[in-house]
């Protein structure tokens, strides 16, 4: 998640806002709620789990947030985080964590922006009951970009995140997914339901808002849609850290993965196919 933030340029992010932002707002709306209505129908598939349901807004809260690039990663990470409060039994603590979080950002930012440790931000996200991996990717945001300081403490990172630490992660998901759970034909009907819905509700809004806010051509457009229809590694963690605070069934996360995986998979061949 360091790695992420001191890869996200935020004059890049200055200078096209004006696309961006409504690209964002339109990929995380649609998406938002059709992960809310599915998370609905999905919720009763807990009572032939036989796996203790967790709190019903936390589970649609996290059930939205999984189907929401930065701007939206961020928005998915606040209700992510509420959805963790609920899970833990209060309504009242959720808003306190946001407002927390809120302060914490800007603290980080106005304040910490040139001198923070990375890890002691971590440590202060994790107690907070924010996430440490949210802390995390706030201070590669607000490390310097300009110079040699990024380009050669990205190196030296890059070498353990990349080389050690991520295939480690993609291991132990591996481990906590249950491919037998969906032998039933009604939970393999199930996932390529979220899959076609999550996918169309990601696609399109990104694909016509883009070409309505650029004029740019629809090869254009549509790269831009098959792009951020991409889950990747911020959905992984996500997906994680549901199945650690029990949102998640061990059935459920295995098709969440699954439809992840598939995203994150085509999305080199569609590019290729558009613009061949």
């Amino acid at each position: 998640m360091f790695n992420l933030g001191l890869e996200l340029e935020q004059k890049q992010i200055k200078r096209q806002w004006e696309y961006s932002l409504p690209i964002s707002i339109a990929t995380i709306i649609v998406p938002y709620r059709a992960g809310a209505a599915l998370s609905i129908y999905m919720y009763d598939i807990y009572n032939r789990d036989g796996f203790k349901p967790p709190d019903r807004t936390a589970f649609i809260l996290f059930a939205a947030s999984i189907s929401c690039a930065a701007m939206n990663n961020v928005i998915g990470w606040c209700s992510l985080t509420l959805a963790g409060t609920f899970a833990k039994g209060s309504g009242i603590a959720g808003l306190w964590v946001i407002l927390i979080s809120v302060g914490y950002v800007l603290f980080m930012f106005i304040i910490v922006r040139w001198s923070i440790n990375r890890l002691a931000s971590s440590f202060f996200c994790d107690t907070l009951d924010i996430h440490s991996f949210f802390g995390a990717f706030i201070v590669g945001v607000i490390c310097l970009k300009s110079g040699q300081f990024t380009l050669e403490l990205f190196e030296k990172i890059e070498l353990i995140t990349v080389e050690l630490l991520l295939p480690l992660f993609f291991a132990a998901s591996g481990m906590r997914t249950s491919l037998g759970s969906l032998n039933d034909k009604l939970y393999g009907d199930i996932t390529v339901v979220i899959f076609a819905v999550d996918t169309l509700a990601k696609f399109l809004p990104a694909t016509l808002m883009t070409k309505c806010v650029t004029k740019r051509s629809w090869r254009f457009s549509t790269s831009v849609g098959i792009l951020m229809n991409t889950r990747g590694l911020i959905e992984l963690i996500a997906l994680n850290i549901g199945l650690q605070l029990n949102i998640l069934s061990p059935r459920l996360f295995t098709m969440f993965l699954i439809i992840a995986l598939v995203t994150t998979f085509m999305t080199s061949s569609l590019l290729w196919l558009v613009y061949l």
